[in-house]
This record gives structure tokens, C-alpha cells and sequence, in this order.
């Protein structure tokens, strides 16, 4: 990280700061305003759902938010969120994610669903738990612009030096069993500051983990390759809080992508599961993780010991949900077959951390992420009861 690189951090992280003060000022006094400052026409039309669907809290943030000016703007995806990249007026490569809204003649949006997808990645990245957390992406703006029939709702994030780990995998796939451990351990410490602050990512997926330059020695020093990676979650749209209530009510999975999924994820029963398996569902699909770091850029068919045991004409990820499902953890057996050719070192490394994580039952898992954290970082097994269900009230 040069210099330059690391004036820029500390000048984004001093604004949170000073964004976080000014809250805890309006709460002490009971300033938190109840509309937003109108700068553009239609604005006041958009804040009753986004009031109903965001805390006071987090509307403040999006209210005193600058947004950067970009130029140099390039689509990378298109769809109902279209996703750009620019520069800012220091060169600084950005994220741009933008949704267009349109209302209805009640004056209600008419993409409730794309709404709330926005809603809950706003939350989550201005929650005050999240911001300071060194592997969750950084937000770096929010805006809304008025449309001649609707909103054009804006989230400007950090740009990844190297994309999402699938796209990393596929051109570093000769990275050091170190470098490949560090990956493990930030999604690790991402995925505990989540969930410490109650949030399931509910969406979590190599696409959904983000590959930075890692910190240098000294901070004049230009980046290379020895100084390593660090990896960040991002796309928090399929979010739910709450996940330490034992008694809430079920909730509906928005994003779960397969294969990664847990067991007890079900498509004939809308993807929905109680609260207090959220959790447990993101340990497994940490494992899943995990897994996929040890692999590299190979996928699981291209392994003989997996390849040999799918039944011709499955599909892969078919396959691989379908062995979930074995209460005898058929699909933990096959995982660590895959790592035969890790070295001894690595190989149990990865071993201890998918025998924690890929568990048919929800009590055989490690209960905490913290404890994963503590397995992660060299810790024994027998200093910490992994297997008991101890979740924090």
C-alpha cells in the first residue's frame, strides 16, 4: 500500500468518524430530523418508505452523506441494479451501484423489492459496528437524483484491486499457503463482526467476497504480490438482522445462491427458516468458503475423487446440494478427500475448519464464528466447547 493509498484511508475513516459523532450529538439531543433536506425535485416523495424501511440512525447517514464526483464512468453489469466504475477527483478508482425507482399513481414505488435490497445494504454498511471493520467493503457515499418519472437511488462503494475471489482465483491461483490462510481468516473476521452486531449476510459466495491489496511494511512502500491479499464482504442486499432472537418468526432467504447453501436450505418451502438458524447457515456456507480458498481455481468436478462419485447426468450443483443432505455427512467425507494434495500443514488447517463447519446438524457446528476466529488463528479444539449450542441472547 503506498503513501498515497494510505492518506486516503485514514482521511475516509476520520470523516466516519466525525459522521458518528454528529449522530450520538443528535441522539443526546433529539435532533434527528424527521424529512430530509429537499436538494432535488421528487426527493420528499421517496423518504416515507425509505423512513419506514431504514432506522433513524442509518436515514441521518444517507442525509449527511457527500457524495464523491466521478468521472470516467464505464458500466461492469447491467440488470435492475446497473453497476459502474469511475474515478473520483483524486483518481481513485470507485464502485457506482445504481437502481431506478419508478412510483405508482399512489405515489408508492413500484420495485418494492429492489427497494428493500437497497435498504438492507445501507443498513448494514452504515451500521456503526460495520464501518470501522477492516473486511467489510467501505461505503463511500449514498445519493438519490430525481427521474423524470421516478428516483435514481446511488451507493458508492470502494473499488477491489482484484475483483471478487472467483475472478482472483482464476488469475493468482499459485498464491502461498499463508496468503491463502489470511483469505480465510478476514472472511472470518468480516462474518464475526456481522453477525456480533446481529446481521446474517444471507448471500454469501466467492462473488460476494472482495480481494484488496494487502497492508506493506512501511506505509511509502509501493504493493507487491509479498505483501499479500485482504479480503472484504460486500453485496449485503439479502441481509436480516436480528439473528440472535430464538423466538422470532421464520424469514424468507432473499439470495441464497447454490451450491452455497446450507442443508437446511429448502426451494419447496420458499427458502424460508427461523431466525435462529440464520447463523448456523452462514457457518456452513463460511465452510463452504474456506473450501473453495483450499481449492484454488479448481472447481469441484475437476477433482477425480468428487468427479468419480457423481452420478452421470447430475448437474454440478444438483450434486453437490443433494450430498448435503445425507445425514452422514457424505459431502464432508468428499471435501476432505479433495485435499490430499495440500500440503500437511495446510491440509489440517482446512481439515479442522470444514470438520466445523460442513455438518449435516445444525448442533454439530461450531456455534459462534468468534470460535472459528479462535480454531482459524491456531487455537485447540479442546480450549473451547465448539459443539454446544451457546448463542448469545
Amino acid at each position: 500500500m503506498s503513501g498515497l493509498r494510505f492518506k486516503e484511508v485514514k482521511k475516509a475513516r476520520e470523516a466516519k468518524r466525525r459522521a458518528l459523532g454528529s449522530i450520538a450529538q443528535a441522539r443526546q439531543h433529539d435532533l434527528l430530523p424527521a424529512e430530509p433536506r429537499q436538494r432535488k425535485p421528487g426527493v420528499t416523495s421517496l423518504f416515507p418508505e425509505l423512513a419506514e424501511l431504514l432506522p433513524p440512525d442509518t436515514m441521518l447517514f444517507i442525509q449527511k452523506s457527500t457524495p464523491p464526483s466521478v468521472y470516467g464512468i464505464s458500466v461492469v453489469q447491467e440488470g435492475s441494479t446497473t453497476i459502474r466504475k469511475g474515478r473520483d477527483e483524486a483518481g481513485r478508482l470507485m464502485i457506482i451501484k445504481q437502481t431506478a425507482l419508478t412510483f405508482d399513481s399512489g405515489g408508492r414505488v413500484r420495485e418494492r423489492e429492489i427497494l428493500e435490497r437497497f435498504c438492507r445494504e445501507v443498513r448494514v454498511l452504515y451500521h456503526t459496528g460495520v464501518l470501522y471493520n477492516d473486511n467489510i467493503v467501505d461505503i463511500v457515499g449514498t445519493k438519490w437524483d430525481a427521474l423524470d418519472a421516478g428516483q435514481l437511488l446511488t451507493i458508492f462503494l470502494e473499488y477491489a484491486d482484484f475483483g471478487n475471489l472467483a475472478e482472483f482465483q482464476s488469475t493468482h491461483n499459485e498464491i502461498t499457503w499463508s496468503q491463502k490462510k489470511k483469505l480465510c481468516l478476514d472472511v472470518a473476521a468480516g462474518l464475526s463482526m456481522l453477525h456480533d452486531c446481529g446481521i446474517f449476510h444471507g448471500d454469501l459466495k466467492p462473488e460476494n467476497v472482495l480481494i484488496f491489496c494487502g497492508p506493506t511494511l512501511a506505509w511509502d512502500d509501493e504493493w507487491d504480490e509479498e505483501d499479500g491479499f485482504c479480503a472484504k464482504l460486500c453485496d449485503f442486499g439479502s441481509s436480516h438482522f436480528g439473528i440472535w432472537n430464538l423466538w422470532g418468526e421464520d424469514v424468507t432467504l432473499y439470495g441464497a445462491t447454490p451450491p452455497f447453501t446450507a442443508p437446511e436450505y429448502d426451494f419447496r418451502n420458499q427458502g424460508r427458516l427461523p431466525l435462529c438458524l440464520l447463523s448456523p447457515f452462514d457457518i456452513y456456507v463460511f465452510g463452504m468458503l474456506v473450501w473453495r480458498i483450499a481449492l484454488g481455481a479448481k472447481t469441484p468436478l475437476g477433482i477425480s475423487e468428487l468427479s468419480n462419485e457423481r452420478l452421470h447426468g447430475d448437474s454440478e450443483i444438483r450434486w453437490l446440494q443433494d450430498l448435503k443432505r445425507f445425514p452422514d455427512d457424505r459431502f464432508l467425507q468428499l471435501a476432505t478427500k479433495t485435499l490430499s494434495s495440500v500440503p500437511i500443514n495446510g491440509r489440517l488447517f482446512y481439515e479442522r475448519i470444514l470438520k466445523s463447519t460442513l455438518r449435516f446438524k445444525v448442533a454439530d457446528r461450531a456455534s459462534t464464528i468468534k470460535k472459528m476466529l479462535h480454531l482459524l488463528d491456531g487455537g485447540e479444539d479442546e480450549s473451547l466447547p465448539i459443539i454446544a449450542m451457546d448463542y448469545p441472547r
